[in-house]
């Protein structure tokens, strides 16, 4: 590393400015909330992330993570414009990284809040032709600075009201309880969205609207523009450059210790979306091979049977074929999860021990149209060389259609120390959602036995993470 680059990162190692700070909302379940939910017998009223947290004052802030690690071939090298990359096949490492440094800002008046975070974060072609040694954004040719120009990643307003907020912007957004979501998860770096969540008096209501990146590779666009798919009416093809998700679902709470959701992800493609796609309020509505849509049920539930242990688990119905009025041009796709957890509490510390399987079949999140598939494509954008990698994260399952994972995980905190060691078990078909539809395959199976640890104590964080014998490890610290 030049000499000059050390000059500008020594004296962020040793200057603090205005401590760091939390968002506004939570993008993941605090391991002590689920712990104490359990441990009291009741279940999580509210599973749409992102959710409310404390107020914070306005201001700006700074957050300093270098990171070091020893990689032994789980990253992958990205070719210059590679289309397509899957970020599954070396288990998102990349998007664990944390930037070596954020700037923060928060502004508050009333009701309304904005959150706003500038990174410097490595780019995706140099992270990855490295080995990602290092999060810290340097490069060894001029001007020896490697940063990812897709920032920001959190970009984000809360306007909260009587029971009620919204959240629009830019930022992670997850639904359910499971370790691995199969409707909506969180695996991608961010979603554009506007999201409002009202909860009564045992009910809850979630409503998105999520804008994705429309981009296409010469022979997606070839297939969306020619293509018919069967019963589709009239109009098609659709052949407007845009790609919006809505969802929106309703949350019973049964009881304090019994929670039953349903819901529903539409994707539009082609067409902008118009009432009939939007209606907020509408389950489950008629719009099947229209063309341009493709809609995906969900039920989900989560229960406390006694103090201590929670049953959890997931189901979407991507297609369902009934012989009597449908044909098998489009077979039976679904996805689901179940899980367990325990939690035990002793002197030294308190333990959650999980286990968790999920399943997603052969066709589910895919279709006949580039458009109505389900994945949220992300361009990374990279100066040297100037290189434009499209990669695809699965709104669904982490590792897409046709693929099976057992987890056993075991976590321990107590206050100044979190410990995560996780045990599992992933097999992965030959089909992905680059698969053409109805395509005859070969059918090979391909089995991961992997196990990660992650160890966080104070500001500092251990991770490693070994699969059929490649491995990584490595070191982080917030400085400030």
């Amino acid at each position: 590393m030049e000499r000059w680059i050390w000059i500008l990162i020594f004296p962020l190692c040793i200057i603090g400015l205005s401590g760091f700070a939390d968002d506004p909302v939570c993008f993941e379940y605090p391991v002590k909330l689920i712990f104490e939910t359990i441990e009291s017998g009741k279940v999580l009223e509210n599973v749409v992330l992102p959710f409310l947290s404390e107020y914070r004052s306005s201001g700006f802030s700074i957050r300093v993570d270098p990171s070091f690690h020893i990689d032994n071939g789980l990253v992958k090298k990205v070719e210059k414009d590679e289309h397509i990359v899957r970020p599954y096949e070396e288990f998102y490492i990349y998007e664990k990284t944390s930037p070596f440094l954020t700037l923060l800002l928060d502004l508050n008046g009333g009701p309304l809040r904005i959150h706003v975070e500038y990174f410097l974060k490595r780019e995706y072609m140099q992270f990855h032709n490295t080995g990602g040694i290092t999060n810290i954004p340097y490069s060894n040719v001029f001007p020896h600075l490697s940063l990812d120009p897709g920032y920001p990643y959190k970009a984000y307003g809360v306007l909260e009201f009587d029971g009620q907020y919204i959240v629009f912007g830019r930022c992670k957004l997850r639904w359910g309880e499971a370790l691995y979501p199969v409707a909506l998860s969180d695996v991608s770096p961010y979603y554009d969205n506007f999201t409002y969540h009202a909860q009564g008096s045992g009910v809850g209501y979630t409503f998105h609207l999520i804008s994705l990146n429309a981009t296409l590779t010469p022979e997606e666009w070839a297939s969306q523009t020619s293509f018919v798919p069967p019963n589709a009416d009239p109009g098609s093809p659709y052949t407007e450059r845009v790609k919006t998700l809505v969802a929106h679902r309703l949350d019973f709470l049964i009881s304090h210790n019994l929670r039953v959701g349903i819901g529903e992800l539409t994707m539009v493609g082609g067409k902008y979306p118009d009432l009939y796609a939007l209606n907020p309020f509408i389950i489950y509505h008629n719009n099947f091979n229209e063309g341009y849509t493709n809609t995906m049920g969900i039920v989900d539930f989560s229960w406390t049977p006694i103090k201590g242990l929670n049953f959890y688990g997931e189901f979407a119905l991507d297609d369902l074929v009934v012989p009597l009025t449908e044909t098998d041009v489009k077979p039976t796709a679904y996805a689901f999860n179940l899980g367990l957890r325990k939690t035990l509490s002793t002197s030294f510390g308190n333990f959650i021990f999980g286990g968790e399987i999920a399943v997603a079949t052969e066709y589910v999140y895919n279709t006949f149209l580039p458009y109505l598939k389900f994945y949220n494509r992300v361009k990374y954008i990279s100066t040297y060389p100037i290189s434009h990698n499209l990669v695809d994260y699965p709104i669904g399952f982490a590792y897409g259609p046709d693929a099976g994972l057992i987890s056993l995980r075991f976590m321990y905190f107590n206050e100044d120390t979190e410990i995560e060691l996780e045990f599992f078990n992933l097999r992965k078909g030959s089909r992905d959602i680059y698969t053409p539809y109805g395509e005859q395959l070969e059918k090979v199976e391909k089995q991961f036995l992997g196990v990660s640890i992650l160890a966080k104590w104070k500001r500092m964080e251990f991770s490693f993470i070994m699969v059929d014998g490649k491995w990584r490890t490595g070191m982080s610290w917030r400085l400030f």
